[in-house]
Formats: C-alpha cells, sequence, structure tokens
C-alpha cells in the first residue's frame, strides 16, 4: 500500500522498533535476519594511515580495493560501520580485574584512580573510535544466481513437527556453510590487508546491537537464549483447578477457585 509523504516522514522520524532490529536469531556466530539474510561481523582496528609512508597509503588502498572486489555476487552486500564514542568500554573493569596487589596502600590509589577516571568518562574526556564491517548474504539471491532450488528437495510437508523442525534445521546448516565458505575468502583479504579483523561471536553482536540502539546506556546483559522450549500439555490424573466451598458467619456460601502453579519453565 504505497505511502503518503507525511506518513513516510513519520515513519522516518519516529520508526517502529521491529524496523530498526529486523533480527529473528542470534546463533552461530551470525545474525539471523527476519528476511532470512546471514550477516557476520568483524571488529576492525584499522590502518595507521597518518603516518604511513605513501608506500603503504598505496598498499592500504589496493588491499581494500580487493576486499572489495572479493565479493563474490550481487547476494553478498558489505557494510562498515565507524564511529567515535565517548566512553572507556570496559577497560576500567579489565584494569580492576587485573589488580594483584594485596597491599592497602596500592588498593586505595588505585580505586582513586579509578574513581577519578570515571569521573573524566562522565564528563566526556574520553573518546575511542571503533570500525565494524558487516557481511550481510542473502541466500535468496545466491541461489537465484546459481541457478540452484529454492526450496529444499525431498517432502516439503509433513504432519510431524520433529520431522519440520529437522529440515528447517538441516536447511539453516547447508545455508550456513555456504556463507562460511564465502567467508574464508574474506577472511583472507582482511588478514592480507593487516586490519586486524577479529570475528564478532553472536554474544558480540548482541551486545553491540543494544550498544547501537542506546549509545548513551551501555547495557552488558548477556544474550538468553531458550535453551528449553515451552512445553504444552495437560495432566489428566489432576484436575485443571480445585474447588473448595466455604461458608461465612453470616451463612452466605463463597467459592474460591485455586488454579495450580505453571510447572513448564517460561
Amino acid at each position: 500500500m504505497p505511502l503518503t509523504l507525511e506518513q513516510h516522514e513519520r515513519k522516518l522520524d519516529d520508526p517502529a522498533l521491529c524496523e530498526q532490529l529486523p533480527v529473528r536469531d542470534y546463533l552461530d556466530n551470525v545474525v539471523v535476519r527476519t528476511t532470512g539474510a546471514f550477516v557476520a561481523g568483524y571488529e576492525l582496528k584499522g590502518l595507521a594511515s597518518y603516518f604511513a609512508s605513501d608506500e603503504g597509503r598505496d598498499r592500504g588502498k589496493l588491499m581494500l580495493e580487493a576486499l572489495l572486489r572479493s565479493l563474490p555476487e550481487q547476494s553478498m552486500r558489505v557494510q562498515f560501520r565507524y564511529e567515535v564514542v565517548e566512553d572507556l568500554g570496559d577497560l576500567l573493569e579489565q584494569y580492576a580485574q587485573a589488580q594483584q596487589s594485596e597491599r592497602a596502600e596500592v588498593i586505595a590509589l588505585d580505586e582513586l584512580r579509578v574513581e577519578r577516571w570515571r569521573m573524566k568518562e562522565a564528563n566526556g574526556h574520553y573518546m575511542r573510535p571503533l570500525l565494524h564491517v558487516y557481511f550481510v548474504w542473502d541466500p535468496v539471491v545466491h541461489r537465484r544466481i546459481a541457478a540452484k532450488p529454492l526450496k529444499p528437495t525431498g517432502e516439503l510437508f509433513s504432519l510431524s513437527a520433529r520431522k519440520c523442525i529437522e529440515r528447517s534445521c538441516h536447511e539453516h546448516q547447508q545455508l550456513l556453510a555456504e556463507f562460511e565458505s564465502l567467508l574464508r575468502g574474506l577472511e583472507t583479504t582482511l588478514e592480507a590487508a593487516e586490519l586486524g579483523a577479529r570475528r564478532l561471536t553472536d554474544e558480540d553482536l548482541f551486545l553491540e546491537a543494544k550498544r547501537v540502539l542506546n549509545p548513551l546506556f551501555p547495557d552488558h546483559r548477556p544474550y538468553r537464549r531458550g535453551r528449553n522450549p515451552p512445553w504444552y500439555g495437560s495432566t489428566p490424573a489432576r484436575p485443571s483447578s480445585q474447588f473448595s466451598s466455604r461458608v461465612n458467619g453470616h451463612g452466605h456460601g463463597r467459592t474460591s477457585v485455586r488454579i495450580p502453579q505453571r510447572s513448564d519453565p517460561m
């Protein structure tokens, strides 16, 4: 359905959360988007081009061009994200964990240093650059270009939920294997460019998404996975509710209902 100009501008000013975060799941060190696309992220250190020589700049430029040329086809998209944030990340937590001295004077001095560093961090005295690259791969476009079937072969319909889950898991593993094979060539180019690339895990991708959505208030709570799926069933031996009738002092009957607690995980 077409949108008016006013609706389009309102959508840009206040987009829905599902549009800002089109993510279905974080697993196997990739992000599975709602469109079925796979996303892999890398943290880069970058190139020290300011103090580099002319030959070093030319070599870095050629390696970056080789990285863009190594993208397989239209199914792969690349996104570079460069940010300058006013915080220290987890540097102070790492400094506190590295504390090994047991002397009270040294501990008190370190606590004073950390307190002053936190005050300066709150006032915006520290800045750090962040450089990430993301590779977005659409398996539907890839199979259309490669003239491969878009649907898995075999029995496409089954009344068994277990068979459907197994077929979906098998299809996911096949697509993931194709995506990883494409990433191997890109990782070789990243290593040759000396960008200091580090593959982000699914936990890192989740924390990075939360930081981008709310950069002023960092949240380091980990991603909670649904390891135990919800269980649905009935217990015929036990009634679903228990009724008890009581009579108060005025002779009026009162019926109370007590529903048993849920035993399935939430």
